[in-house]
């Protein structure tokens, strides 16, 4: 894939009026490029506005769990299940220590954006490198080709913003291509091998490009050129360190086998298997056919040229094909190939394909009357190919996050820092600890638990050495096992929050009381009575001696358990007005009636509302407070605060004179 030389000349000499047939003018290279590049920025920005509404992916959730449980302090594969590298997970740790996503609702999702940005900011320093690279090897339009083709890709695109470790090895990848690519001195072999063995800390399937690349530095004498073997033991000592200093940190944490185990023997032993090519097709082909169209030659003419390298960039274009082909190649070995393995050839693929359009345009047009004809067809293609995938870009608007927001708000506001959370494959419980030592149970890891895992979860729950506040309702969790199932629709009921159940009575019905105080203002406790703060209400807030939640909106959602519901006759709730504005009410639903209405003053005060025979049932019961004005209604309110008409500071269950 050796770039044009009068293409080269062209670049370097703007004021070289004796062009070859098909040279570009430099006025070209750099409006074309230039247009190009403004539409790649486009694209990465518009990418950077989805982070915060764009729904989250579940593996998202995993691995921000495991850097959660490295910032409490957990050692990841000793004290719980993972099968992924940890570099990710550890650089993410000290982030997620001082955001405290544990807290609350808001600190969790603001602890995700943030997670989301910096992987974004890490994508477009891959950006970055992988067009100084594309620009070394094709030239300014050629590199802005292969930039808005590797950008205007929808798995690319899909799986820069996500929380994930491919990013990082992408652009690790990227960085040590470049460096090869300056040539076969032994400091650039050892920084690139180095950057490739960091790269694998991050996720093992950047062996498959590394295998390319060795070939290149190790193997191809005669294809290529001959590397001394002063680059040759600066790959491999580039290459390991990395892998031998994680390995003393987990020997001296106790962890080696377990790490060992958990990234490499599982793995090999993976038992799920996906078919790559109806995914190749439908993920790749379909929305960007232009890109796979150039990808393939450019393939092609990489295996016609292997033996010409360019003097001016020796090794460059090798790494660059070889490094594509063995990426290529793990699609077929890899027993799971999914969207973000993409990430890893992709790159060096949109190379290949710029230059073989570069290059095959420039001949076909090298008796045009102008260069700008060249210019213009390269412009039209990348036009073309961004347009075949704008739909799919755009639609991203669409996956909005919001009912995973709530959920994992719910848990948060309602539990415990201590607090278990089971999950199968939702990541409810991103930010608590988890009850079992696998995070995620999807179909894939379901295989690879024995009989005697298994039946520890299960025999952990009947005894309650498992005792988890909230579990996910998703089918993964359920289909582990009829035992695990039958236990859990036994024990917990839905919030009203998908995917999340609670336990109905933690510690069973011997410690309950239904006539307990429920304090909104409190973490529920271990065991005995609480209420289930939902939606429309603050966070904890304290004043004059009392914590207390305000409402928020048009209507607030409480739940909480009754074990009897026969004998309770009066809900009984300490409330003031959420704000200094007189005439202030509360309507209140219990189960869909209507039992009631406070008449909101200035200053906390009891208000006992009837409960009739049958209101309550066994189990979560549902209270609604509705507001026929707010103080925003009022008055000008300058704030969210302003705006509250009810201050709630507790839900009990009395008796009364009516009581049977």
């Amino acid at each position: 894939m050796t770039a044009p030389p009068a293409e080269a000349r062209a670049e370097g000499q703007a004021s070289n009026s004796k062009r070859s047939p098909g040279a570009l003018d430099p006025w070209v290279q750099r409006l074309g490029a230039a247009a190009l590049l403004i539409l790649v920025l486009a694209i990465l920005f518009f990418q950077l506005s989805l982070a915060r509404t764009r729904s989250f992916d579940p593996d998202e959730f995993q691995h921000a769990h495991s850097a959660f449980l490295i910032s409490q302090g957990q050692i990841p594969y000793r004290d719980y299940f993972e099968h992924h590298p940890p570099l990710l997970h550890f650089a993410m740790a000290p982030v997620i220590a001082r955001l405290h996503p544990e807290r609350d609702g808001a600190a969790a999702f603001n602890t995700l954006l943030v997670l989301r940005v910096l992987l974004w900011s890490i994508a477009f320093l891959a950006a970055i490198a992988h067009h100084i690279l594309a620009r070394r090897l094709l030239g300014s339009l050629g590199a802005a080709l292969a930039s808005l083709l590797l950008w205007s890709t929808l798995l690319v695109f899909e799986k820069t913003i996500e929380i994930r470790p491919d990013t990082p090895a992408f652009a690790l990848l990227q960085v040590a291509l470049l460096l090869l690519s300056r040539g076969g001195a032994v400091k650039n072999t050892l920084a690139a091998c180095s950057a490739l063995g960091l790269g694998l800390l991050f996720t093992q399937k950047l062996v498959f490009p590394i295998l390319g690349i060795m070939v290149v530095i190790w193997l191809s004498r005669r294809l290529v050129r001959v590397s001394s073997a002063g680059e040759r033991a600066a790959a491999m000592m580039g290459l390991l360190w990395p892998s031998a200093v994680c390995a003393l940190y987990f020997l001296v944490q106790d962890g080696l086998p377990a790490f060992i185990e958990d990234v490499f023997l599982v793995n090999l032993r993976w038992k799920a298997r996906l078919e790559p090519w109806p995914f190749l097709v439908s993920r790749f082909l379909e929305p960007n056919p232009f890109f796979a169209l150039l990808g393939g030659l450019g393939l092609v003419r990489g295996i016609a040229t292997l033996g010409r390298t360019n003097p001016a960039r020796p090794g460059g274009e090798a790494v660059v094909f070889f490094s594509a082909a063995s990426g290529l190649l793990g699609l077929v070995l890899l027993p799971v190939a999914w969207e973000q393995y993409y990430l890893l050839f992709l790159p060096q693929l949109a190379i290949l394909g710029s230059g073989v359009l570069l290059s095959t345009t420039a001949s076909l047009l090298k008796r045009a009357p102008s260069s700008a004809w060249v210019g213009l067809t390269v412009f039209g293609v990348s036009i073309a190919s961004l347009a075949s995938a704008k739909d799919a870009i755009l639609n991203q608007r669409l996956r909005t996050g919001e009912g995973k927001e709530r959920a994992i708000g719910l848990i948060l506001d309602n539990s415990a820092p201590t607090d278990t959370v089971l999950d199968g494959y939702s990541g409810i419980g991103v930010f608590r600890p988890h009850a079992f030592r696998y995070f995620f149970l999807h179909a894939e890891m379901r295989k690879m638990l024995s009989e005697a895992e298994v039946r520890e979860l299960e025999d952990g729950l009947e005894t309650g050495a498992i005792a988890p506040r909230f579990v996910s309702g998703d089918s993964n969790l359920r289909a582990l096992s009829p035992r695990v199932r039958e236990y859990l629709d036994r024990t917990y009921q839905p919030t009203g929050v998908e995917p999340v159940e609670v336990s109905v009575f933690p510690g069973g019905e011997v410690a309950w009381d239904d006539f307990a105080g429920r304090f909104l203002g409190e973490r529920p406790p271990a065991r005995g009575a609480y209420v289930l703060v939902g939606d429309g209400w603050s966070e904890r807030q304290s004043a004059g001696g009392r914590a207390f939640r305000s409402s928020w909106g048009k209507t607030s959602v409480l739940r909480f358990p009754v074990l009897d519901p026969t004998r309770p006759c009066v809900l009984r709730l300490s409330a003031r007005a959420g704000a200094d504005v007189p005439g202030l009410r509360a309507r209140v639903r219990l189960n869909g009636r209507e039992i009631g209405e406070l008449a909101l003053g200035s200053a906390f005060a009891m208000f006992d509302l009837p409960i009739e025979p049958g209101g309550l049932i066994r189990g979560l019961n549902r209270v609604e407070f509705s507001y026929p004005l707010r103080p925003a209604q009022v008055k000008a309110a300058r704030t969210v605060a302003d705006n509250s008409a009810l201050a709630l500071e507790s839900l009990t269950l009395g008796l009364g004179p009516t009581c049977p």
